[in-house]
């Protein structure tokens, strides 16, 4: 994997009220649309009815990454730490993959570009 590649990440934000409490849950497998789903202004993520076991990442108002839960377990609430404006869920792994640590900056969470996530 190219670092181009590596760092390319097709991100869709959760805006909507449904977007946000619907966000994963009941989905088998990733949806093809994106990468990752981005919360933001939000402190908190749970994880009822969801089976996919996302990396669960809370960032600051700057896209650092402040804390990091991967494969995040099911039917648990997920508490962002002082300082957290957002959370990033991406797929099983993508941490580890993509080598992000506790302080990473995340590029491209704050463009308005992103697509919308509606239900």
């Amino acid at each position: 994997m190219s670092r181009e590649q590596k760092n390319s990440l097709r991100i869709t934000r959760a805006l909507s009220f449904w977007a946000r409490f619907l966000g994963l849950m009941g989905k088998q497998k990733w949806p093809l649309g994106y990468d990752a789903l981005w919360f933001p202004r939000c402190g908190s993520v749970h994880t009822f009815f969801t089976f996919l076991r996302p990396d669960i990442l809370f960032v600051d108002s700057n896209g650092m990454i402040l804390s990091i839960h991967t494969q995040a377990f099911p039917w648990r609430v997920w508490w962002g730490p002082p300082g957290t404006f957002g959370c990033l869920e991406i797929g099983p792994g993508e941490v580890v993959k993509r080598d992000w640590r506790i302080g990473t900056k995340i590029e491209g969470l704050f463009d308005n570009s992103l697509d919308r996530l509606s239900r």
